[in-house]
Protein backbone atom coordinates (compact mmCIF):
# COMPACT_ATOMS: atom_id res chain seq x y z
CA UNK A 1 0.00 0.00 0.00
CA UNK A 2 2.56 2.41 0.46
CA UNK A 3 4.29 4.31 -2.51
CA UNK A 4 3.44 4.25 -5.64
CA UNK A 5 1.12 1.46 -7.77
CA UNK A 6 2.56 -1.64 -7.49
CA UNK A 7 0.06 -4.12 -7.22
CA UNK A 8 -0.07 -4.99 -3.28
CA UNK A 9 -3.13 -4.14 -1.39
CA UNK A 10 -4.51 -3.13 1.68
CA UNK A 11 -7.73 -4.14 2.17
CA UNK A 12 -10.52 -2.95 3.95
CA UNK A 13 -13.87 -4.61 5.37
CA UNK A 14 -16.60 -2.97 6.12
CA UNK A 15 -17.22 -0.34 8.35
CA UNK A 16 -13.06 0.20 8.12
CA UNK A 17 -11.26 2.98 8.30
CA UNK A 18 -7.03 3.97 6.69
CA UNK A 19 -5.23 6.63 7.49
CA UNK A 20 -2.18 7.06 5.41
CA UNK A 21 0.30 10.36 4.82
CA UNK A 22 1.68 12.16 2.62
CA UNK A 23 4.84 13.14 3.41
CA UNK A 24 4.07 16.63 3.56
CA UNK A 25 1.44 19.31 3.64
CA UNK A 26 -0.27 19.58 0.54
CA UNK A 27 -1.74 22.65 -0.35
CA UNK A 28 -5.60 23.30 -2.13
CA UNK A 29 -5.62 22.79 -5.56
CA UNK A 30 -2.98 19.88 -5.23
CA UNK A 31 -3.84 16.31 -7.32
CA UNK A 32 -4.05 13.03 -5.41
CA UNK A 33 -4.75 9.71 -7.20
CA UNK A 34 -6.31 7.12 -5.41
CA UNK A 35 -6.27 3.41 -7.19
CA UNK A 36 -8.22 1.07 -5.71
CA UNK A 37 -11.33 -2.09 -6.34
CA UNK A 38 -13.84 -3.33 -4.44
CA UNK A 39 -15.39 -6.02 -4.11
CA UNK A 40 -19.38 -4.47 -4.84
CA UNK A 41 -20.76 -1.34 -6.19
CA UNK A 42 -22.80 -0.72 -3.19
CA UNK A 43 -21.40 1.44 -1.04
CA UNK A 44 -19.27 4.20 -2.23
CA UNK A 45 -15.08 4.62 -0.73
CA UNK A 46 -15.32 7.72 1.79
CA UNK A 47 -12.06 10.42 0.91
CA UNK A 48 -11.57 12.70 4.21
CA UNK A 49 -8.37 14.92 4.26
CA UNK A 50 -6.81 16.84 7.08
CA UNK A 51 -3.70 18.44 7.96
CA UNK A 52 -3.80 16.99 11.43
CA UNK A 53 -3.24 12.95 11.85
CA UNK A 54 -5.77 13.03 14.52
CA UNK A 55 -8.55 15.83 13.85
CA UNK A 56 -10.14 18.27 11.91
CA UNK A 57 -10.91 15.67 8.69
CA UNK A 58 -13.26 16.92 6.00
CA UNK A 59 -15.00 14.77 3.53
CA UNK A 60 -13.77 15.54 0.38
CA UNK A 61 -15.93 12.24 -1.98
CA UNK A 62 -17.51 9.25 -2.29
CA UNK A 63 -15.43 7.45 -4.83
CA UNK A 64 -17.91 4.73 -6.39
CA UNK A 65 -17.34 1.01 -6.58
CA UNK A 66 -15.49 -0.40 -8.95
CA UNK A 67 -14.85 -4.87 -9.20
CA UNK A 68 -11.52 -3.68 -11.51
CA UNK A 69 -9.03 -1.49 -10.34
CA UNK A 70 -9.49 2.09 -11.00
CA UNK A 71 -8.02 5.21 -10.52
CA UNK A 72 -9.49 8.22 -9.30
CA UNK A 73 -8.31 11.83 -9.54
CA UNK A 74 -8.77 14.28 -6.79
CA UNK A 75 -8.30 17.57 -6.19
CA UNK A 76 -7.90 18.91 -2.89
CA UNK A 77 -10.07 21.38 -1.64
CA UNK A 78 -7.71 22.51 1.27
CA UNK A 79 -4.53 21.57 2.36
CA UNK A 80 -3.62 18.17 3.45
CA UNK A 81 -1.13 15.95 4.66
CA UNK A 82 -3.35 12.67 5.44
CA UNK A 83 -5.74 10.99 3.69
CA UNK A 84 -8.34 8.75 5.04
CA UNK A 85 -10.66 6.30 3.22
CA UNK A 86 -13.83 5.06 5.33
CA UNK A 87 -15.39 2.03 3.99
CA UNK A 88 -19.30 1.55 5.17
CA UNK A 89 -21.19 -1.65 3.84
CA UNK A 90 -18.42 -2.56 0.93
CA UNK A 91 -15.40 -4.14 1.57
CA UNK A 92 -12.02 -2.04 -0.57
CA UNK A 93 -8.64 -2.76 -1.67
CA UNK A 94 -6.11 0.27 -1.91
CA UNK A 95 -2.89 -0.16 -4.27
CA UNK A 96 -1.82 3.33 -3.28
CA UNK A 97 -2.55 6.95 -2.94
CA UNK A 98 -0.26 9.24 -5.13
CA UNK A 99 0.66 13.01 -5.81
CA UNK A 100 2.34 14.15 -8.71
CA UNK A 101 5.26 15.78 -9.18
CA UNK A 102 5.88 18.29 -11.65
CA UNK A 103 8.96 19.34 -13.11
CA UNK A 104 10.17 22.15 -15.94
CA UNK A 105 12.14 20.18 -18.92
CA UNK A 106 13.39 21.62 -22.20
CA UNK A 107 11.95 19.18 -25.29
CA UNK A 108 14.18 18.22 -27.54
CA UNK A 109 15.28 20.49 -29.93
CA UNK A 110 14.16 18.80 -33.72
CA UNK A 111 14.24 22.15 -35.50
CA UNK A 112 16.71 22.45 -38.55
CA UNK A 113 18.84 25.45 -40.52
CA UNK A 114 16.74 26.44 -43.42
CA UNK A 115 16.90 24.02 -46.25
CA UNK A 116 16.83 20.81 -43.72
CA UNK A 117 14.61 18.87 -42.02
CA UNK A 118 14.74 16.81 -39.26
CA UNK A 119 14.69 13.02 -39.13
CA UNK A 120 15.34 10.64 -36.39
CA UNK A 121 15.97 7.11 -35.26
CA UNK A 122 15.78 4.93 -32.00
CA UNK A 123 18.95 3.90 -30.28
CA UNK A 124 18.44 1.13 -27.93
CA UNK A 125 20.05 0.51 -24.14
CA UNK A 126 23.80 -0.60 -24.97
CA UNK A 127 24.83 -3.08 -22.21
CA UNK A 128 22.38 -4.90 -19.05
CA UNK A 129 24.53 -3.61 -16.29
CA UNK A 130 22.92 -5.88 -13.34
CA UNK A 131 19.56 -7.96 -11.99
CA UNK A 132 18.02 -8.86 -8.86
CA UNK A 133 15.35 -11.65 -8.33
CA UNK A 134 15.23 -13.69 -11.31
CA UNK A 135 15.70 -13.00 -14.99
CA UNK A 136 16.10 -14.62 -17.89
CA UNK A 137 18.21 -13.87 -20.75
CA UNK A 138 18.73 -9.97 -19.29
CA UNK A 139 20.86 -9.39 -22.45
CA UNK A 140 17.97 -9.11 -25.13
CA UNK A 141 16.65 -6.16 -23.58
CA UNK A 142 19.22 -4.33 -25.13
CA UNK A 143 19.20 -2.70 -28.72
CA UNK A 144 16.14 -2.16 -30.60
CA UNK A 145 13.26 -3.81 -30.75
CA UNK A 146 13.77 -7.41 -32.42
CA UNK A 147 11.54 -10.18 -30.78
CA UNK A 148 13.80 -11.48 -28.61
CA UNK A 149 12.94 -10.53 -24.98
CA UNK A 150 14.48 -10.58 -21.53
CA UNK A 151 12.01 -12.42 -19.08
CA UNK A 152 11.51 -10.56 -15.87
CA UNK A 153 9.70 -12.84 -12.45
CA UNK A 154 7.67 -11.00 -10.45
CA UNK A 155 9.86 -9.34 -7.63
CA UNK A 156 13.08 -9.14 -9.93
CA UNK A 157 14.59 -5.93 -11.67
CA UNK A 158 17.31 -5.54 -14.74
CA UNK A 159 19.29 -2.53 -14.84
CA UNK A 160 19.70 -1.14 -18.50
CA UNK A 161 23.14 1.21 -19.54
CA UNK A 162 21.08 3.84 -22.33
CA UNK A 163 24.19 5.64 -23.28
CA UNK A 164 27.91 6.26 -22.86
CA UNK A 165 26.91 9.94 -21.83
CA UNK A 166 23.55 11.29 -19.90
CA UNK A 167 20.67 11.39 -21.70
CA UNK A 168 19.12 14.93 -21.08
CA UNK A 169 15.33 15.47 -19.41
CA UNK A 170 12.83 15.77 -21.44
CA UNK A 171 13.61 12.99 -23.67
CA UNK A 172 11.20 10.47 -24.07
CA UNK A 173 11.85 6.78 -23.57
CA UNK A 174 10.00 3.57 -25.41
CA UNK A 175 9.39 0.63 -23.70
CA UNK A 176 8.62 -2.46 -25.55
CA UNK A 177 7.37 -5.22 -23.28
CA UNK A 178 4.65 -7.73 -22.43
CA UNK A 179 3.29 -9.25 -19.12
CA UNK A 180 1.96 -12.36 -17.78
CA UNK A 181 -1.31 -10.95 -16.36
CA UNK A 182 -2.12 -7.17 -15.82
CA UNK A 183 -2.38 -7.33 -11.97
CA UNK A 184 0.68 -5.19 -11.17
CA UNK A 185 2.95 -2.63 -13.44
CA UNK A 186 6.44 -2.17 -14.20
CA UNK A 187 8.16 0.11 -12.32
CA UNK A 188 10.67 1.99 -14.37
CA UNK A 189 13.34 4.09 -12.21
CA UNK A 190 16.24 5.94 -13.53
CA UNK A 191 19.85 7.38 -12.16
CA UNK A 192 22.36 8.82 -13.81
CA UNK A 193 25.11 6.10 -12.16
CA UNK A 194 24.58 2.87 -11.74
CA UNK A 195 25.11 2.86 -7.87
CA UNK A 196 21.85 5.24 -7.96
CA UNK A 197 19.85 6.65 -6.34
CA UNK A 198 17.17 5.57 -8.68
CA UNK A 199 14.28 7.89 -9.24
CA UNK A 200 10.72 6.06 -10.01
CA UNK A 201 9.43 8.26 -12.35
CA UNK A 202 6.74 6.11 -14.41
CA UNK A 203 4.43 2.84 -13.53
CA UNK A 204 3.73 0.69 -16.66
CA UNK A 205 0.50 -1.21 -17.37
CA UNK A 206 0.84 -4.81 -17.49
CA UNK A 207 -0.44 -6.17 -21.10
CA UNK A 208 -0.65 -9.88 -22.04
CA UNK A 209 0.29 -8.72 -25.61
CA UNK A 210 3.24 -6.52 -26.82
CA UNK A 211 3.16 -3.06 -26.48
CA UNK A 212 5.67 0.03 -26.57
CA UNK A 213 5.07 2.82 -24.17
CA UNK A 214 6.38 6.40 -23.49
CA UNK A 215 7.96 7.79 -20.59
CA UNK A 216 9.12 11.80 -20.72
CA UNK A 217 12.56 11.57 -18.91
CA UNK A 218 11.78 14.36 -16.08
CA UNK A 219 15.43 14.46 -15.02
CA UNK A 220 18.92 13.58 -16.70
CA UNK A 221 19.32 9.82 -16.79
CA UNK A 222 21.79 7.27 -18.40
CA UNK A 223 20.49 4.31 -16.53
CA UNK A 224 17.05 2.75 -16.35
CA UNK A 225 15.85 0.19 -13.83
CA UNK A 226 13.04 -1.95 -14.54
CA UNK A 227 11.27 -3.58 -11.50
CA UNK A 228 8.41 -6.07 -10.91
CA UNK A 229 6.04 -6.62 -8.22
CA UNK A 230 3.58 -9.57 -8.19
CA UNK A 231 3.39 -9.46 -12.52
CA UNK A 232 5.88 -11.33 -14.42
CA UNK A 233 6.95 -9.33 -17.80
CA UNK A 234 9.04 -9.78 -20.86
CA UNK A 235 11.23 -6.81 -22.13
CA UNK A 236 12.33 -6.66 -25.61
CA UNK A 237 13.63 -3.30 -25.73
CA UNK A 238 13.98 0.22 -24.22
CA UNK A 239 15.15 3.06 -26.70
CA UNK A 240 15.33 6.81 -26.87
CA UNK A 241 15.25 8.60 -30.42
CA UNK A 242 18.46 10.19 -32.01
CA UNK A 243 17.74 13.48 -33.91
CA UNK A 244 19.41 14.25 -37.19
CA UNK A 245 19.04 17.01 -39.22
CA UNK A 246 19.29 16.62 -43.32
CA UNK A 247 19.26 17.77 -46.63
CA UNK A 248 16.50 16.35 -48.87
CA UNK A 249 16.91 15.47 -52.55
CA UNK A 250 16.33 18.81 -54.82
CA UNK A 251 13.49 18.19 -56.82
CA UNK A 252 13.59 21.66 -58.67
CA UNK A 253 14.32 21.89 -62.22
CA UNK A 254 14.95 24.67 -65.47
CA UNK A 255 11.49 26.56 -66.42
CA UNK A 256 9.51 24.61 -68.75
CA UNK A 257 10.37 21.22 -67.02
CA UNK A 258 8.87 18.94 -64.30
CA UNK A 259 10.33 16.58 -61.85
CA UNK A 260 10.31 12.75 -62.11
CA UNK A 261 11.23 9.86 -60.45
CA UNK A 262 12.38 6.03 -60.51
CA UNK A 263 13.65 3.43 -58.24
CA UNK A 264 16.78 1.80 -58.41
CA UNK A 265 17.57 -1.52 -56.27
CA UNK A 266 20.51 -2.64 -54.79
CA UNK A 267 23.58 -3.49 -57.29
CA UNK A 268 24.74 -6.71 -55.20
CA UNK A 269 24.45 -9.10 -52.74
CA UNK A 270 27.09 -8.75 -50.39
CA UNK A 271 27.56 -10.77 -46.65
CA UNK A 272 25.05 -13.46 -45.47
CA UNK A 273 25.40 -14.58 -41.81
CA UNK A 274 22.89 -17.16 -40.52
CA UNK A 275 20.99 -18.80 -43.13
CA UNK A 276 20.01 -16.56 -46.25
CA UNK A 277 18.31 -18.62 -49.53
CA UNK A 278 18.62 -16.70 -53.20
CA UNK A 279 19.99 -13.99 -51.88
CA UNK A 280 20.52 -12.52 -55.10
CA UNK A 281 16.60 -12.26 -56.04
CA UNK A 282 16.61 -9.67 -53.42
CA UNK A 283 19.03 -7.36 -55.54
CA UNK A 284 17.32 -4.92 -58.07
CA UNK A 285 13.69 -3.57 -58.39
CA UNK A 286 10.87 -5.50 -57.21
CA UNK A 287 10.27 -8.26 -59.36
CA UNK A 288 8.36 -11.06 -57.27
CA UNK A 289 11.69 -13.38 -57.28
CA UNK A 290 12.26 -13.17 -53.59
CA UNK A 291 15.05 -14.52 -50.89
CA UNK A 292 14.46 -15.81 -47.54
CA UNK A 293 15.81 -14.76 -44.28
CA UNK A 294 15.48 -17.05 -41.85
CA UNK A 295 15.38 -16.60 -37.92
CA UNK A 296 18.66 -14.78 -36.84
CA UNK A 297 20.22 -14.17 -40.20
CA UNK A 298 21.21 -10.84 -41.86
CA UNK A 299 22.03 -9.63 -45.73
CA UNK A 300 24.04 -6.66 -46.67
CA UNK A 301 23.64 -5.06 -50.24
CA UNK A 302 25.33 -2.58 -52.22
CA UNK A 303 23.88 0.35 -53.40
CA UNK A 304 24.31 1.84 -56.82
CA UNK A 305 23.40 5.84 -58.13
CA UNK A 306 22.12 5.91 -61.51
Amino acid sequence: MPGLVDGTLATLAANSVLRVDMGSLLAAGSGINITYSSTNTTGPLQVLVSSSATSGYTNIAQLPGSTSPTTYFLTLPVGAQYIQLVSSVTPYSVDAVTRSIYQCVTPISTSCPAGQVSTSYQNGAQSANGAGGTVSNAPNATGTPDGTVAALSAASSLTLTLASTTIAAGTPLYVSYSSTNVTAPLQVLVATSAAGPYVNIGQLPGSTSQVTNQIILPLNARYVQLTTTGTAFSVDAVTYPIYTCVTLPNPSCPPGQRSVSFDVGTQSAGTFTGTVSNGTNMTGTPDGAVGTLAVNSASRWTWVRP
